[in-house]
This record gives structure tokens, C-alpha cells and sequence, in this order.
């Protein structure tokens, strides 16, 4: 999230120019970061740098050694007051100055003046954030714009040269070409207009020519069609008279079928007084061969 500056919302009030991150430090942006990348740069750099610049005696080494340290302090004392609000949290600030007041260090009225202070320098560099991302944010709007306009700008250029490119002899040409190709297309039209009205005049004589033939065709098969008609009446007739002999050939039968299981009963009748009456018969011709069995035992016992 590199548009986040600083902490503390609660703390921020209406300044638009720091967003909450979860209660903790962000980076500032890299405008913000380039004062402490100098303080860091130019103490090391200068004292290279200056002997070439500046014609300068030559320096005792420990004024080399010391020179860098120096820069780095006056470094420090230029650059601190404004980068304090971006190094410090406001709440840490009111903390280390409400503990130099419970020290007594400083006095209340002191501590409110520096309170004071340091809201206006943190209002100042958040709105000064603000502007800036403000900014840069037309910025990159503007430079969008300035390169579509400069696109639209070549390609106007580009249709503009073609367009010079192209000779007056040669639009005469095509205007005439055009003009030629329009005739033959009207000549084409007319061609067709006339190709259309005679097949309309061949459909018309077709459909009069179609409906004398079928005029025509239809005497021709009247006597037909009313002698099947008739053949088919006869046959309608006939197949009446079928139906209902049918119909009683069908009632026949089925008093026939009436008939033959009423015979069948009486033959089934008839062969059981057949079995009893050859039983019968049976019983009947034992009887006298029993008797002469009898006669001659006594016979014989006499």
C-alpha cells in the first residue's frame, strides 16, 4: 500500500493524506524518504567531492575523519524539526513530553506550547503529503492525456499525408470509374426490369394454359369418375349383402355350436346308459352258468 504514510487515525482528525494500517508504522512516500537518503549520502560524498570543487589545502587527517561527522550533525539539526513529525508517532511525542512534565522537566504551559507545535508542523507535513500525492496524481492524469492527444495529433498527421499523397488525376479516375461501373449497373437494372416483365408474362400464360387443361381434363374424366362412382355404390351394396350373410352365417353357427354341445351332452347320456345296461348284461349271463354250476354239485351228491 504505498499511498499509506503514517499511523494513528484516531489521532489524525480530518487529514486526508494518512490512511489507518492496523494501528502500526508505514513507510512514507519516496518524496519523504529522499531529506534522510541525503543526510546519509552527503556526508560521505562531500568530503570526496570538496577537494575537487573547491581548491583547498591540503587537510590534517584527523580533520578528514572528523568532517564527516560534523556535516552529519549540521545535517541533523537542518533536517530534523521538519522529518520529526515523519520519524516520530504524535502519540510517542505527547508520551515523551507528558513524561518530562511528570519529571518536572519542563512545565505544563511548555509542554502545551510543544504540543501546540508539533500539531501544526504534523497538520502542515500531512497536508503538504496530501498535495503532493494530489499532484502527482494530476500528473500522471495529465501526462495520459498529453499522450492521447499526441497519438491523435500522429494519427491526423499520417491520414492527413495520405491523403496528400493521393493526386487529383487519380480521384478524377476513380470518380470516372465509379461513374462507368454506375451506368453499366443501371443498364443491368433495365435488363432486368425487362427479363422480369416477360417472365411475369410467361407465368400469366402458364397459369391460363393450366387452368384450360385442367378444365379440359376434368371433362374428360367425368364420365370416368361417375362410372366409378357407381362401381363403387354396387360394390358398397355388395359388400352390405356379404355383411349381413355373414352376420347370419355367424348366428348359425353359433346355434349350431348350441345344437352340438346339446348333442354332445345327450351321446355322453346315452353312453353311460350304455355301460350300466352292458353291466347289466354281464350280470345277467352269469346267472344261469352259476345255476348249472349248482345243478350239477347236486347232481353229483346224489
Amino acid at each position: 500500500m504505498d499511498d499509506l504514510y503514517f499511523i494513528g487515525m484516531e489521532e489524525m482528525g480530518s487529514c486526508e493524506a494518512y490512511k489507518h494500517c492496523g494501528g502500526g508504522f508505514v513507510k512514507p512516500c519516496a518524496s519523504l524518504l529522499l531529506p534522510p537518503l541525503l543526510l546519509v549520502l552527503l556526508p560521505v560524498l562531500l568530503p570526496v567531492l570538496l577537494p575537487l570543487l573547491l581548491p583547498l589545502p591540503p587537510l590534517p587527517p584527523l580533520l578528514l575523519m572528523l568532517l564527516p561527522l560534523l556535516l552529519l550533525l549540521l545535517l541533523l539539526l537542518l533536517l530534523l524539526p521538519p522529518l520529526l513529525p515523519l520519524l516520530l508517532p504524535r502519540t510517542t511525542f505527547y508520551n515523551v513530553i507528558d513524561t518530562l512534565v511528570a519529571i518536572s522537566h519542563i512545565t505544563q504551559d511548555a509542554a502545551a506550547g510543544a504540543k501546540a507545535r508539533f500539531s501544526r508542523l504534523f497538520a502542515a507535513a500531512a497536508e503538504a503529503a496530501r498535495r503532493e500525492h494530489q499532484l502527482q496524481d494530476k500528473s500522471v492524469a495529465l501526462k495520459a492525456e498529453a499522450e492521447a492527444a499526441e497519438l491523435a495529433a500522429h494519427d491526423a498527421q499520417r491520414k492527413a499525408a495520405e491523403f496528400q499523397g493521393v493526386s487529383i488525376e487519380v480521384l478524377k479516375e476513380d470518380v470516372e470509374a465509379a461513374q462507368s461501373e454506375a451506368a453499366l449497373a443501371n443498364e443491368r437494372c433495365a435488363l432486368l426490369a425487362l427479363e422480369a416483365s416477360e417472365v411475369g408474362r410467361l407465368r400469366d400464360e402458364l397459369a391460363d394454359h393450366l387452368e384450360s387443361a385442367a378444365e379440359s381434363h376434368a371433362a374428360m374424366l367425368r364420365p370416368a369418375i361417375e362410372g366409378a362412382r357407381s362401381e363403387l355404390a354396387a360394390l358398397q351394396a355388395a359388400l352390405d349383402d356379404h355383411r349381413a350373410a355373414a352376420a347370419a352365417a355367424a348366428g348359425e353357427a353359433a346355434d349350431a355350436k348350441a345344437r352340438a354341445a346339446a348333442l354332445e351332452g345327450e351321446v355322453a347320456a346315452l353312453r353311460r346308459d350304455h355301460r350300466a345296461e352292458a353291466n347289466r348284461l354281464l350280470t345277467v349271463q352269469a346267472v344261469p352258468e352259476k345255476a348249472r354250476r349248482q345243478a350239477d354239485l347236486a347232481t353229483a351228491d346224489l
